[in-house]
C-alpha cells in the first residue's frame, strides 16, 4: 500500500496582486468595437428573425474596409438572404481568397453560386467544402440537392451515401476516443 506523502507545513497562499499588476477591461479598437457590433447583431437578428438588427449590421459592417474575411462573409450572407446573390458571391470569393482553407467559406460562396444560377461552379465549390471538412453535413446535404435538381439522382444518393458513411467514420472515432472499454 502507497501512501501520499503531505508537506509537513502549510503551503503559502499566492501572493496578492498589487493594483498596478492588474490591468481593468478596456474597449477594443473602434475599428474592431464597430466590427465586433456588427457581427454580433448579425448573428443575433439572424437566430432571432429580427431583420432589423440584420439591418443594422449591414449598415455598420459596410462601412469597414472589406478585407475582414468574417465581415466579407456576413455581407454576403445578407445580401444572399436579400436576392443578391451575384453581390454575395463576389464577396464570398474575397472571403475565401483570404481564408482558402475554411470550409465554411467554401460552402456558402457554394450555395451562392447556385442561387446565382451557376450549379456547376456550385458543386466544385460545395466538394471543396467537403474535402476541406467532411464531417459538416451541410455541404452534402446542399450538394445533393443541386445534383436532385439537376435530375442527377445517382449522384445525389451517392453524396448521400458519402455523408451515412462519413458520419459512422466520426461515430466510430468518437466512440473509440471517448469510450472507456
Amino acid at each position: 500500500s502507497h501512501r501520499l506523502a503531505l508537506p509537513s507545513s502549510k503551503p503559502a497562499s499566492p501572493a496578492k496582486p498589487k493594483a498596478a499588476d492588474l490591468s481593468a477591461w478596456r474597449e477594443p479598437a473602434p475599428e474592431l468595437a464597430a466590427r465586433n457590433l456588427g457581427l454580433a447583431l448579425f448573428q443575433t437578428g439572424s437566430t432571432s428573425k429580427n431583420a432589423n438588427d440584420v439591418y443594422r449590421s449591414y449598415q455598420i459592417l459596410s462601412q469597414l474596409p472589406q478585407r475582414d474575411p468574417a465581415v466579407l462573409a456576413t455581407l454576403g450572407s445578407i445580401l444572399l438572404q436579400q436576392n443578391h446573390p451575384d453581390v454575395a458571391v463576389k464577396l464570398y470569393k474575397q472571403a475565401t481568397s483570404a481564408e482558402p482553407r475554411n470550409a465554411r467559406f467554401a460552402y456558402i460562396l457554394g450555395v451562392a453560386l447556385n442561387a446565382n444560377g451557376d450549379p456547376h461552379a456550385a458543386i466544385a465549390e460545395l466538394r471543396h467544402s467537403i474535402e476541406l471538412d467532411p464531417s459538416v453535413p451541410d455541404a452534402y446535404r446542399k450538394l445533393a440537392d443541386i445534383y436532385g435538381q439537376m435530375r442527377l439522382y445517382p449522384l445525389s444518393k451517392q453524396v448521400l451515401a458519402d455523408y451515412r458513411s462519413e458520419e459512422r467514420r466520426v461515430g466510430k472515432e468518437c466512440r473509440s476516443r471517448w469510450s472507456p472499454y
